[in-house]
């Protein structure tokens, strides 16, 4: 799921709402769908109050790529005399974790899935803010990214921040102009020197910047400012390859390496977002700031992955790693392993292949489990592989970059019954197996010693084989072997 939204006066309508639509044409997209929701807060009751809107796509349970981008919009609380980014926080951190946001009668929480917070100007301490108020409830985020982030402290907004329970933390930001970004400590920090062109206002050209590592295209729009050649050529380094290999790329849609040294836009390396709290594969020492209290059980897997590429016979074993932390409870979390024919975990098609209990890690650790699921019985086909993490009644989930082909485990090499017998004076039989296998025959008089007389490779029908020797022996045995193999 990802979360995108403006700052100071600003509104979804303007670049949010392009800026999500163009995710799905991005080459990392897997999938033709996406659905969009409009996430509102205003105020209302004493306080500050969240609905949800539906905005295009198809609903959260039936988009088969299961991407939910959320926008957003604090409008009417992001002027003068309005709420502080903390506030605002608070509340769609709250909704994030409802289960009755997206549908008041199926109990699925928008925090289940891995969560992607995008904010520009003040909306880089909202997203800041909602990564810190989830943490404090238990719950990770996969990445949080922002956009030239701007806190007015005059509006009672905090310093933008990473936080532990951040996987991937990065900056993009400028100084060319008023209002002007900062980097953050802990994060990927890339500061953006040319912006020509676009809006009038390098700020607001930071997050056309970002739009232009989405949508590849030349021009590309937000619908308010265009990426001509001239910002292709200008805006990126020749490492960024004019927009393709920065920003959007380190997202989990865009598939980036998050453990590369590589510096594309000079100063920080890629591997500076990652979290080094705790062990990643990337040691460096503490990049985060910790949470004081985490008060909730969430189960959180944080990173998930095949350990082998390639297809799988059916019936082989599936191997998956996990990196994963659970809440303030001594219960151990269950894990399941599924094949989903799409990646939408809540549509109901998965295919459970096993369900595992692995050992609690608590709040304040992150532990590595690796386990085997059989395949036995899957049909052929390609899937997406979804790993489940529940605990306390709650669940996480999270589908592995690669998915895996399901191919037919092979036929067994066999004499078929009931062929055995002469016809014309020569004895043989038919042969099954896997089309394109190379059998042969072997034949012993005392089955003490066996020569190879005949091979085939199997075609979509069953061999016939005929001994041309038949009347040179009284009697004779016969069996069956691959090349080169010695069967017991």
């Amino acid at each position: 799921m990802t979360l995108i939204t403006h700052g100071f006066n600003g509104n979804v309508t303007d670049w949010v709402i392009p800026m999500g639509e163009v995710m799905m044409d991005h080459p990392g997209f897997d999938g033709d769908d996406i659905s969009c929701y409009e996430m509102e807060v205003t105020s209302g009751g004493g306080g500050l109050q969240v609905s949800m809107i539906h905005l295009g796509g198809p609903v959260w349970n039936a988009v088969e790529s299961g991407e939910i981008v959320v926008k957003l919009d604090w409008s009417s609380r992001a002027g003068l005399f309005g709420s502080s980014a903390s506030q605002v926080a608070s509340v769609a951190a709250n909704a994030l974790r409802d289960p009755t946001l997206l549908d008041s009668g199926n109990g699925r929480a928008l925090a289940e899935l891995p969560l992607h917070l995008i904010g520009h100007s003040r909306g880089g301490s909202v997203v800041c803010e909602i990564a810190r108020y989830l943490g404090e409830r238990g719950v990770w985020v996969d990445q949080v990214t922002a956009l030239d982030p701007y806190p007015v402290s005059l509006f009672g907004d905090v310093p933008a921040r990473s936080w532990e329970n951040v996987l991937y933390m990065e900056s993009y930001w400028q100084d060319m102009d008023f209002p002007d970004g900062s980097d953050i400590s802990g994060a990927y920090n890339r500061k953006l020197t040319s912006l020509s062109g676009g809006y009038s206002s390098a700020h607001s050209d930071t997050h056309l910047w970002y739009h232009g590592t989405i949508d590849l295209s030349t021009p590309a729009t937000d619908t308010q400012e265009t990426i001509g050649v001239s910002q292709r050529t200008s805006w990126w380094t020749p490492a960024e390859n004019q927009g393709a290999d920065t920003g959007f790329l380190y997202s989990r849609i865009g598939g980036g390496d998050r453990t590369s040294t590589a510096q594309p836009g000079g100063g920080s390396q890629i591997r500076d977002g990652l979290n080094q709290t705790y062990d990643f594969g990337v040691s460096g020492g503490v990049n985060r700031e910790l949470l004081g209290s985490k008060t909730d059980v969430w189960p959180n897997l944080i990173i998930a992955r095949r350990t082998t590429a390639g297809p799988l016979e059916a019936g082989s074993d599936l191997e998956v790693e996990m990196f994963y932390q659970d809440g303030a409870s001594a219960l151990d979390p269950g894990l399941t392993v599924s094949l989903d024919p799409d990646r939408n975990p809540w549509n109901g098609n998965e295919i459970t292949l096993e369900a595992f209990t692995v050992p609690a890690a608590g709040a304040f650790a992150v532990l590595n489990e690796v386990r085997s699921a059989d395949t036995t019985g899957v049909p052929v086909g390609s899937y997406a592989v979804l790993l489940t993490l529940s605990q306390g009644g709650r669940q996480r989930h999270f589908h592995a970059a690669e998915g895996v082909v399901i191919t037919a485990a092979p036929m067994p090499m066999e004499i078929v019954a009931g062929t055995t017998g002469l016809v014309n004076g020569l004895f043989g039989f038919e042969v099954s197996g896997t089309p394109g296998t190379e059998v042969v025959v072997e034949a012993s008089e005392d089955m003490s010693g066996w020569d190879a007389v005949a091979s085939q490779t199997l075609g979509s029908a069953n061999w016939v084989f005929s001994d041309p020797d038949t009347a040179l022996y009284g009697r004779r045995f016969y069996r069956l072997a691959g090349p080169s193999v010695s069967p017991p």
